[in-house]
């Protein structure tokens, strides 16, 4: 269910309740408000993480449709780095892949997958690179998609 707070809707990919650190959030639009050249209607910002691998691209979109992708800001990789680690929860993990969207007005929405592998654009994670992000951000059983059990080394059946 999204939460919305005046102009701005949080949604995340779960069944679950999640805490979302805002101010982070809010940083992460500051620095990308700043790339809205006239003629931009848009901006979204795309991180995927999983153990040491990661992936951030930034889209400009215009009213008519048209797109350019640019670099992401290190600043704002950094400050996404820094919202995945502030958003793990202890035994249920963090998410592993966000997208902020704002507009020329300020109005923004960030989304969390906490549920499915992330979409790095040259294929899925290894087994090894779920292996360090579980070290780093444990999930309990319950807390773990189906898919994710078979990823993990040691993690059987009755596990998952």
């Amino acid at each position: 269910m999204p939460t919305v707070v005046g102009r701005r809707t949080i949604l995340c990919m779960t069944q679950r309740e999640v805490l979302i650190d805002r101010t982070i959030v809010q940083e992460v639009c500051n620095v990308l408000v700043v790339f809205l050249a006239p003629g931009f209607a848009t901006a979204e910002a795309e991180y995927d993480a999983v153990g040491d691998r990661s992936f951030a691209r930034l889209t400009l979109h215009t009213r008519s449709a048209e797109s350019q992708e640019i670099a992401v800001p290190e600043h704002a990789e950094n400050l996404l780095k820094e919202l995945r680690d502030k958003m793990y929860e202890p035994g249920k993990g963090t998410w592993w892949s966000a997208t902020i969207r704002i507009d020329r007005a300020g109005s923004y929405s960030a989304r969390f997958n906490y549920e499915q592998p992330p979409p790095f654009p040259d294929g899925l994670p290894s087994a090894a690179e779920f292996a360090v992000d579980h070290r780093r951000y444990p999930r309990d059983p319950e807390h773990r998609p189906p898919w994710l059990g078979s990823m993990l080394p040691g993690a059987g059946a009755a596990e998952n």
